[in-house]
């Protein structure tokens, strides 16, 4: 048995065993451990000294009757817990599990990581007393058969199972269906069938074998299982909200702003926390807020659709924001309009990806940042790294000056967001290829903004089969219907100027014969 003085670990017997017994009791000689100290809701207690003193009881099986002492690095525990959770995160993702919700599950998986640990530590415990790491390759090797036995037992639901830890959710054994009976707009009567084996997120919120109110009413509403099992692994608390008392006065407060009922469903799937916010003391307003800041009270039924989170942010958190756009230079009547148009802004952190990417266009000369937002808002959702700069230095390479860089965003800001080497570099091939002045793109950035093969390509290939060249813009910015009229009325011409030319030429020999 191993007694670790300050860490929080629990060795059930799940470690030796391909199930997930949680809580039961150890004895001596079994693969498991104590608790000696506190959980503080942390990996380590701030009062966790550098070097635990972790005392091994060397059983009969051992190397011998008595104690021992060695010390354990705590940075070797923290690299260790690094480890394990890249190893889960690795697993969940190769189990068809998307970023985001490995992500999700790891942040609020403290116990669960902890009790890999004790794994590690239970698994390989000789090799701790003699004071040596694991590898990687080892950790991998302990840690993979485990998770796969879970992922074979709880399937999808293995990331519940993980937050959940040590109260593993109860699978429903009354079977893998459950009907849920809703009424339709006409008011008639439909049955809905959900199965928990595709749903493993509602298996801890079925009571006596029937489906929480708030689930069955996001069935009637025409959400899939699939949809709102996906809103209930991101944020359990939803399935328990009273649908008379919250989600209906909410729903009833977004119809108001506007919304149409087909737009519910995504409401609730994007931001399920709103439905728990109460209208009078949270919603109605931060709603008043917005809109004395300049947020129209006609843009609402699209601001919700796209970005339903505005209205959860704190007055503090919308005020940093809106004194952010303030100090670029946008005007306090245009704020609102900016706000409208691109509402997740207000999601972004000031100090990590708003003032950077204000400063970053001052340094590099472009002053007019604030043109920029006003023009394409979506621009403060860039990545500064990964897209704003590889584009000013893509055509500071190419040999245009800062000064026309500053010009062709500010003219056409949407080209910070295209990718250099989808998007922009063929289509400066195919302008080299075109003999065109470097000017041109200065006149007309938005080239870049048009298809290559649907438009740009074919439309040059036109006006070369009949000679003519047109700028940019005309050849481009017209409909295809736009475009067709005027290469008539150029076919016209040409036409004309032939016949004028032939007139000449017929004029000019009957001179020469007289």
């Amino acid at each position: 048995m191993i007694c670790i003085s300050g860490i929080p670990w629990k060795f059930p017997r799940a470690h030796c065993g391909s199930g997930l017994s949680v809580g039961e009791p150890k004895q001596v000689g079994s693969c498991g451990g104590s608790w000696n100290g506190k959980w503080n809701g942390g990996f380590l207690s701030k009062s966790a000294r550098q070097i635990y003193r972790v005392r091994a009881v060397r059983t009969a099986e051992g190397v011998g009757e008595g104690t021992s002492e060695f010390s354990l690095d705590w940075r070797h525990l923290v690299g260790e817990r690094e480890e394990a959770k890249a190893v889960v995160s690795q697993f969940l993702r190769s189990r068809g599990f998307s970023a985001s919700v490995a992500t999700r599950t790891l942040k609020n998986a403290t116990l669960f990581t902890a009790h890999l640990l004790g794994i590690l530590h239970s698994q390989h415990r000789a090799r701790y007393l003699a004071g040596e790491e694991l590898g990687t390759e080892e950790i991998q090797g302990t840690l993979l058969p485990y998770l796969e036995s879970l992922a074979a037992k709880y399937g999808r639901g293995t990331p519940e199972v993980i937050v959940s830890f040590p109260d593993v959710p109860a699978p429903w054994t009354g079977g893998d269906v459950l009907y849920s009976i809703t009424t339709d707009s006409e008011g008639q009567e439909k049955v809905i069938e959900v199965n928990l084996a595709e749903c493993p997120a509602l298996l801890g919120h079925c009571i006596h074998g029937k489906l929480p109110a708030a689930v069955s009413y996001c069935l009637s509403i025409g959400m899939t299982s699939e949809q709102i099992n996906d809103v209930i692994q991101r944020f359990p608390a939803f399935a328990h909200y009273s649908v008379d008392n919250k989600i209906m006065k909410v729903i009833d407060y977004v119809l108001g702003m506007g919304c149409c009922p087909t737009s519910i469903p995504k409401i609730i799937m994007k931001r399920p926390q709103l439905f728990g916010c109460s209208v009078e003391e949270n919603l109605r307003p931060t709603a008043r807020f917005l809109e004395s800041n300049g947020v129209e009270p006609e843009k609402w039924a699209k601001i919700m659709v796209n970005f339903p989170q505005i209205l959860t942010y704190s007055r503090k958190k919308l005020q940093l924001v809106i004194d952010f756009l303030l100090e670029i230079g946008i005007p306090p009547a245009t704020v609102g309009r900016v706000l409208s148009r691109f509402p997740h802004l207000v999601g972004y952190s000031l100090e990590a990806k708003l003032r950077p990417m204000a400063m970053y266009f001052k340094l590099i000369g472009i002053p007019d940042f604030s043109l920029v937002v006003i023009r394409s808002p979506q621009t403060l959702g860039l990545s500064l790294e990964k897209n704003i700069k590889c584009t000013v230095e893509f055509f500071l390479g190419l040999g245009y000056s800062i000064e026309q860089v500053a010009v062709l965003v500010n003219r056409f800001p949407q080209i910070l967001g295209l990718n250099v080497e989808n998007n922009l570099l063929p289509k400066w091939k195919f302008f080299i290829k075109m003999r065109r002045k470097h000017s041109e793109l200065i006149d007309f950035p938005q080239y870049f903004g048009y298809s290559l093969e649907k438009r740009i390509r074919p439309r040059n290939a036109i006006l070369e089969s009949r000679g003519v060249t047109w700028t940019l813009n005309r050849m481009l910015s017209t409909t295809d219907q736009g475009f067709q009229t005027h290469l008539d009325k150029c076919d016209g011409a040409l036409a004309a100027a032939d016949q004028i030319r032939h007139a000449a030429k017929v004029a000019s020999e009957e001179s020469v014969v007289l």
